[in-house]
């Protein structure tokens, strides 16, 4: 750890060289990924990942001397790798996005929203389930304001490639609101993001090509990204099924107008084969939920609406 003055001259230094039974046995192991500072005392939290796997909060004083940590995780199962934060929730709650570990329901790594407290309180998760496809590295985050956040992360099939860039856009509540995943752009991988005033982004990527390294810069607006969920309000003769386009290229419509209630209600889509593809709240209230499935490979999939006391409907619809 350094810290500098505007000269760049060090002003302070510290390398981490411990041995058990030492709390920092295991910092000398981590990968840092992000310096905050603790709006209640001034001091340093370092975001980073390594101890027992799973990303972890460590306190540090202003002088370097550390104080306490803590792993986010649910029970004792490490919640995230590779997080990354650019958001508070209040002066003692952090928004942390990151890469999730694998679960018997989803077999791949995907992406996480999750909301933590200093204390080490895990107070709620979302899961970004944004393709079939394994995602990795939660690369950026940059805030614009607490209805547009972005989410910077690399996608890709297999372990040797084709790689991906991809963004989703969410908000404070961890709602996903909408995800690009740039595959005309094969093996580029993320670089930095950085917000607009007026809502946008501008992304840079790069790709490797032999000794040399090319970069592409892109500037997004809000209407750029495919939206995952609208609920409207609309007469039945423009309802043409229970589900439609069947089978759908950007977009797939439900009818919910048997529903009585959203507020608490989640849809589910899986793939073929049972994996879990897209799960978020239904927020808004109308009989026709549009859901953006433009990200999804080709295929049959199943979708189920759902709460926490019983299942509420389902149906299938094919992805072109």
């Amino acid at each position: 750890m350094y810290r500098f003055d505007e000269n760049a001259d060090t002003l302070a230094c510290r390398y981490i060289v411990a041995e058990l039974p030492d709390p920092e046995y295991f910092f000398e192991r981590y990968d840092c990924y992000k310096i905050l500072k603790d709006p209640s005392d001034g001091n340093l939290i370092f975001l980073a990942d390594g101890k027992y796997g799973g990303v972890s909060l460590l306190f540090y004083d202003y002088d370097f001397n550390y104080v306490r940590d803590f792993r986010i995780q649910e029970g004792y199962k490490a919640l995230f790798t590779e997080g990354w934060s650019d958001l508070w929730l209040s002066d003692d709650r952090l928004l942390v996005m990151g890469t999730m570990w694998a679960t018997d329901e989803i077999p791949n790594w995907h992406l996480g929203l999750a909301d933590v407290s200093l204390d080490g309180t895990l107070n709620r998760y979302e899961t970004v389930c944004h393709r079939q496809d394994t995602s990795d590295q939660a690369r950026r985050m940059a805030r614009i304001n607490d209805t547009t956040i972005y989410g910077m992360f690399l996608s890709y099939e297999y372990v040797t490639g084709p790689y991906y860039t991809g963004i989703f856009l969410f908000n404070r509540d961890m709602e996903v609101l909408g995800m690009k995943v740039f595959q005309e752009n094969t093996d580029y991988k993320p670089g930095s993001i950085f917000p607009l005033a007026d809502g946008g982004c501008i992304i840079v990527s790069f790709k490797a090509e032999g000794n040399y390294c090319s970069s592409k810069i892109m500037r997004l607006s809000r209407e750029d990204f495919n939206p995952l969920m609208i609920v409207d309000e609309v007469t039945d003769n423009n309802i043409e099924s229970n589900v439609f386009p069947n089978p759908a290229k950007d977009i797939v419509k439900i009818d919910i107008g048997s529903i009585s209630e959203n507020s608490g209600n989640r849809i589910r889509i899986t793939d073929a084969v049972g994996r879990t593809c897209i799960d978020r709240y239904i927020r808004g209230s109308g009989n026709l939920l549009t859901i953006g499935v433009s990200s999804l490979t080709s295929g049959l999939y199943t979708y189920m609406i759902y709460n926490d006391k019983n299942e509420l409907m389902n149906g299938k619809f094919i992805k072109e």
